[in-house]
């Protein structure tokens, strides 16, 4: 825990050095505008937040406009303590004040709210489901623990598949889905990229009418298409 010395003016979050830190980030100001005018035009999420997120630094401690270490990042207000403000080191980013390296960061989909958009055949009984999938990313468990959320095209490749159920209309929003491999289901959060072989079986409830796809086959593939396109920060908590 550290302290930041006594306010001049209490509930004002910074004082001295820190203050002239805060006003320096707002020099930014104009900068972060225009790129929240652009994402809001284009109908994406544009907080500041989302900010943060997209330029690779920590929402947990510059969200809020509350970063005091030496490189201005890494800290946040924790409370206070009569006329002193209290910080402690952000927990989510290590008081780095940035977002963990994509590398070091695994992926999960998320079947829930992901968007079927068709199945294909080819001519040896080979399939693939695609999906324009939410895709949880986190330096812990995705899905679980504090992260990012977006979407991303994946192919989720099927040797010998057989589909069975109601397909109709596809695109579809996928309304809840499992994934069975070996006596053993897995609901919802799906590992990206992952790999599974022997018989496998997928099973997709689709979100307007209830409809049901089951996809099985043998040696199923799950691998990402293109660019990620980063959507929120997701905090369990």
């Amino acid at each position: 825990m550290q302290s930041n010395g006594p306010q001049v003016n209490p509930g004002f979050p910074f004082a001295g050095v820190y203050l002239k830190r805060y006003e320096a980030n707002l020099g930014r100001m104009p900068e972060v505008r225009a790129w929240r005018n652009r994402e809001f035009d284009g109908g994406r999420p544009s907080g500041l937040k989302d900010y943060f997120g997209a330029h690779g630094f920590c929402c947990h401690c510059h969200g809020v406009g509350l970063a005091m270490n030496e490189d201005g990042m890494g800290y946040k207000a924790v409370g206070w303590d009569r006329d002193t403000q209290l910080f402690e080191k952000c927990d989510f980013c290590g008081g780095t004040g940035q977002l963990i390296k994509k590398p070091t960061m695994t992926s999960a989909i998320e079947l829930h709210d992901s968007e079927c958009l068709r199945i294909e055949h080819d001519a040896d009984g080979n399939g693939a489901v695609i999906l324009d999938a939410y895709v949880h990313r986190s330096a812990g468990v995705p899905g679980l623990t504090p992260g990012e959320g977006g979407e991303q095209t994946v192919r989720i490749t099927i040797e010998s598949m057989v589909v069975s159920g109601e397909m109709g209309p596809l695109p579809a929003t996928i309304a809840s889905g499992s994934l069975t491999c070996g006596g053993s289901q897995v609901d919802d959060l799906l590992p990206l990229p992952s790999e599974y072989a022997g018989d496998q079986s997928m099973t997709l409830v689709l979100r307007d009418d209830a409809r049901t796809i089951s996809v099985a086959g043998k040696n199923m593939s799950i691998r990402p298409e293109g660019e990620f396109r980063f959507i929120e920060m997701f905090d369990p908590r």
